[in-house]
């Protein structure tokens, strides 16, 4: 039997309250602040090796995005004059043109709202003894497996957890996340460089960063085991207890909730943790927090409120969606509360806000429900998030559940999908795992588009893989009302174009002329999701991938 203790905002428990921990500490205001502009920037988007790895350049160059003003760090002239007026710059966003300040004294707060190159000021955690902290306990007895086939002697009682999935057959095909860089988003990692199932990872040096937004320059292995918990899920390589759904992928661990309090400041935490992962050529983005409501319930984010489909956390997770990583996001754990509803970020757009369901793949009652606000399907996709088994203290192994745990174990197998086809767009990555899923064509606002099957997503992949490395190509991608296809057969008089679905099924068959073909009422009836363009000439076949998506 075993207990765990954590935070209540963090998506890990839906439990009984045990008891109440006092933690007081003095802590100062935090402000957002915006920049006017990014004038006298000693950063040019012609050379973006000064201020964005070669992997996070590699990575826009393969999912076709271009590098914009919205990538250049903020202006360093701006933080040093907010330097000089004696206030700390803790960090800067330069998708928001922004910075995290904390003040001594509040009175230079309006200095600073007059200042010329300031367009805005808010904000975003109050100066004041931290608030008390309901800590959350629940027992759980361990489960045995009846189950004998030879995957259990690798998985131990994991096995259940990438089973639901079918995650273990992308094992079995040498797939286990290699080359991957996960970055994981969460509140601390205690210990974690002592768990025994993630020896491997740290003895091979595939921990690439570890960053802790909260306490600068603190270290992320002292305070909470959350973060702990959830890399577990992913990283473990303990044969027999724990096998996590990517073993051998590289990691970066970075800190952004602050366990003691709920503010604002928080979700601007995780916005500096999202940008050092996409400067850093991180793949996939995997956190397992959550925010609807705060200690000051004035910052509360209202279900269908401007505050809550903008808020800056959201908005933050699309941006990194857009720069080419696959966001993945629990759902929450409000399902059996009166306000049920998904968090920020997992109503975010164009990301994975993971549910959470039971072994037998029965929505467990806590998983917070959907649609989003704007009457989008959410959650996206669900996994076990009940009763999953996790590396919960150095060699330690406890069945824990929650939305924070079933969001990593599809985080993990994403990233194994991206080893097996190293050249798909993240887009595409991301429609394959959904259209993989059992209810993709029944979706709801309880399950989403269900359980994604793995090795479906693989093996639709794998009928589109030689599209990948084509020059040949569709604007724009993805698409919703028209498409143009460009093909490199030259000046033909005639060529052919054909599409498909991922099932391998012929559309629809066209006759074009020349270098490209203009696509409109032949797509209008295709549903949302991927497809493969063939355009069929003297000169030979060119093959195109594209996405169709709805039309917003």
């Amino acid at each position: 039997m075993y207990n765990r203790y954590i935070s209540r905002k963090l998506l890990l428990h839906i439990s009984t309250l045990c008891f109440v921990i006092q933690l007081s500490a003095q802590q100062k205001a935090a402000y957002w602040v915006c920049f006017t502009d990014k004038a006298n920037s000693i950063y040019s988007i012609n050379r973006p090796s000064q201020f964005l790895s070669q992997r996070a350049i590699n990575r826009r160059i393969k999912n076709n995005v271009t590098i914009t003003e919205d990538d250049l760090p903020v202006s360093k002239q701006y933080t040093d004059s907010l330097d000089k007026m004696g206030v700390t710059v803790m960090y800067c966003s330069k998708w928001f043109n922004a910075a995290t300040i904390v003040v001594d004294d509040e009175s230079i707060i309006s200095k600073i709202k007059s200042t010329s190159f300031i367009a805005s000021i808010e904000k975003t955690r109050d100066a004041s003894q931290v608030k008390s902290n309901t800590i959350y306990s629940k027992n759980e007895n361990e489960r045995a497996t009846n189950e004998t086939r030879y995957d259990t002697v690798l998985y131990g009682k994991s096995y259940t957890q990438i089973k639901l999935l079918n995650g273990q057959y992308l094992h079995s095909k040498g797939f286990r996340g290699n080359d991957i860089l996960i970055a994981v988003i969460d509140a601390g990692f205690k210990q974690a460089d002592n768990y025994i199932g993630l020896t491997d990872v740290w003895k091979e040096g595939r921990i690439r960063d570890t960053r802790n937004f909260v306490n600068r320059g603190n270290s992320i292995f002292n305070d909470q085991a959350h973060g702990a918990e959830v890399l577990s899920t992913i990283a473990s390589s303990y044969v027999d207890s724990l096998v996590g759904t990517a073993p051998d992928a590289s990691f970066m661990l970075l800190v952004s909730e602050d366990a003691q309090s709920e503010s604002p400041v928080e979700c601007d935490n995780w916005i500096a943790a999202a940008e050092l992962a996409d400067s850093a050529g991180a793949d996939i983005i995997s956190t397992s927090l959550g925010y609807n409501n705060f200690d000051d319930s004035l910052f509360n984010f209202v279900y269908g409120s401007i505050e809550e489909q903008m808020a800056r956390i959201t908005l933050a997770a699309e941006k990194a969606s857009s720069k080419g990583m696959v966001v993945l996001a629990s759902a929450g754990n409000d399902g059996a509360k009166t306000y049920h509803y998904i968090g920020a970020p997992a109503n975010a757009k164009n990301i994975l806000a993971v549910g959470a369901c039971n072994e037998k793949g029965i929505k467990a009652d806590f998983s917070s429900l959907g649609p989003s606000s704007d009457g989008r399907i959410k959650p996206d996709v669900m996994a076990m998030g009940q009763s999953v088994i996790a590396e919960t203290s150095p060699g330690v192994y406890s069945t824990i559940s929650g939305t924070s745990l079933s969001c990593p174990l599809v985080a993990g197998l994403t990233a194994c999908l991206m080893q097996a086809y190293p050249n798909a767009p993240s887009k595409t990555i991301r429609q394959s795992i959904l259209e993989s899923t059992n209810r993709y064509s029944k979706p709801d606002s309880a399950m989403g588009y269900g359980i994604p099957d793995f090795q479906k997503a693989f093996e639709s992949l794998g009928r589109a893989s030689t599209l990948y490395n084509s020059k040949a190509y569709a604007f724009p991608n993805p698409f919703s009302s028209n498409v143009t296809l460009v093909n490199e057969l030259g000046n033909e008089n005639h060529i052919v174009v054909e599409c498909f679905d991922l099932t391998g099924e012929k559309l629809f068959s066209i006759s074009s002329f020349g270098g490209y073909t203009i696509l409109q009422n032949e797509i209008a009836s295709l549903k949302q999701g991927v497809y493969l363009f063939r355009c069929i000439g003297e000169k030979g076949i060119d093959s195109i991938v594209g996405i169709k998506i709805n039309k917003e």
